[in-house]
């Protein structure tokens, strides 16, 4: 079933217009991951958006209207010990970026692996173990508490947050969460959606847990109205989303920083 106030599709997408959309449904799920925690665990500079343990950054351009070291400053205030993450949601790589970063203690990691779908034109049709059981969680407590629920966003309306179990004799196989995004201005869901926490338990790879997991969130963005669906893959489970639809993008880069106490 079809969301019938769904925001009319635009004929194509750039490789531009892709990442805006990945940038604005990004900040809505960072958005919603802090909500039960204050505005402590999210800011916004200029267009570089600062989450407690990621840092989003759209552009080279965002990069030009912000600080950087205003983004270190918050971090010593307001980030976690735990590893920070760094994105930039660009192929290019301004030429002195890299060297900033390292100046103030962060390490190049990988070229993150972003991956697209077009589920009007979904490709594949390998099918996964019929003894794997995928279904919607409604709720926290509905099952192991490890899965990942954010809050009260399950329940709130419009609801933007799905979340999504693998089951097999009632364990936990495997598990991932679907993020839409609903435009302000219409209250209507967005055409673009994301795939996060995509996650299979390390006894349970190798059985089809990804595939089922990915085929489901598939189903369930078409009928929310859904036209497009964004991930950033491991290179573990590149070739599974290639099996319903996905294709990479240019890659992009990411940089992880130590714990805020690190930071100088």
């Amino acid at each position: 079933m079809v969301n019938e106030g769904q925001v009319p599709l635009v004929s194509g997408f750039s490789n531009d217009e892709k990442w805006q959309a990945i940038r604005r449904d990004i900040e809505a799920w960072y958005q919603v991951q802090v909500a039960d925690r204050g505005q402590c665990d999210f800011q916004r500079l200029g267009d570089v958006v600062l989450h407690a343990q990621y840092v989003l950054i759209p552009s080279e351009d965002s990069l030009e209207k912000t600080d950087l070291d205003m983004v270190f400053v918050w971090y010593k205030k307001n980030g976690k010990d735990d590893t920070i993450f760094l994105y930039l949601l660009d192929s290019d790589m301004p030429d002195d970026l890299n060297q900033r970063l390292l100046a103030r203690g962060a390490m190049l990691e990988s070229r993150a692996h972003w991956m697209w779908c077009n589920l009007n034109d979904r490709t594949g049709h390998s099918s996964e173990p019929s003894n794997i059981n995928v279904r919607l969680m409604q709720h926290q407590g509905s099952t192991k508490q490890d899965l990942p629920v954010v809050g009260d966003a399950a329940t709130q309306q419009p609801r933007t947050v799905w979340h999504i179990a693998a089951l097999r004799s009632g364990t936990v196989l495997g598990s991932c969460v679907l993020n839409t995004t609903v435009d302000s201005d219409s209250g209507r869901y967005t055409i673009v959606g994301g795939l996060f926490n995509m996650k299979t338990e390390a006894e349970f790879r190798r059985q089809g847990v990804g595939l089922a997991l990915a085929r489901f969130a598939c189903d369930l963005a078409i009928d929310l109205g859904l036209r497009h669906l964004y991930l950033n893959a491991s290179r573990a489970g590149e070739s599974v989303y290639r099996k319903v639809g996905f294709e990479s993008m240019y890659p992009s880069w990411t940089w992880k920083l130590p714990g805020q106490r690190s930071i100088s």
